[in-house]
């Protein structure tokens, strides 16, 4: 019986050591996030409060990589595209809705690709 009791006390010591070890790391957890969500506020206010606001101007020298972008989401396109070409039988009736996404999805390209022909065309 002894034993019995010394092992529920030592048990019930272990889990009260464990759950404040667990109520110590996330309270440091806590006061962690509320130090950044300070910083972020003092960040906030600071931009608010400068004297010239953020302008298009400013991003002009930032170098964009929208090609590399594009290129990125036309392969994903071009990829997809000829997955559904080998699924496709000629025979196989599609819905409605899929007929419109695809007519949507060939005039989009169609007009893109118009755009950087006649740009292209433009600059010679």
């Amino acid at each position: 019986m002894k034993l019995r009791t010394l092992v529920k006390e030592d048990y019930a010591s272990d889990m009260k050591a464990a759950k404040d070890s667990d109520i110590k790391s996330l309270q440091a957890q806590q006061d962690a996030l509320n130090k950044q969500q300070s910083a972020l506020k003092a960040k906030e206010s600071e931009l608010r409060s400068s004297s010239s606001p953020m302008s298009e101007e400013k991003f002009e020298d930032i170098p964009d990589k929208e090609g590399q972008m594009a290129k990125t989401q036309l392969y994903t396109i071009i990829h997809n595209a000829h997955g559904i070409y080998k699924q496709l039988k000629n025979e196989q009736q599609l819905p409605a809705w899929w007929q419109s996404h695809l007519a949507k999805a060939e005039d989009l390209i169609l007009q893109m690709e118009t755009y950087l022909s006649f740009k292209k065309r433009g600059k010679k």
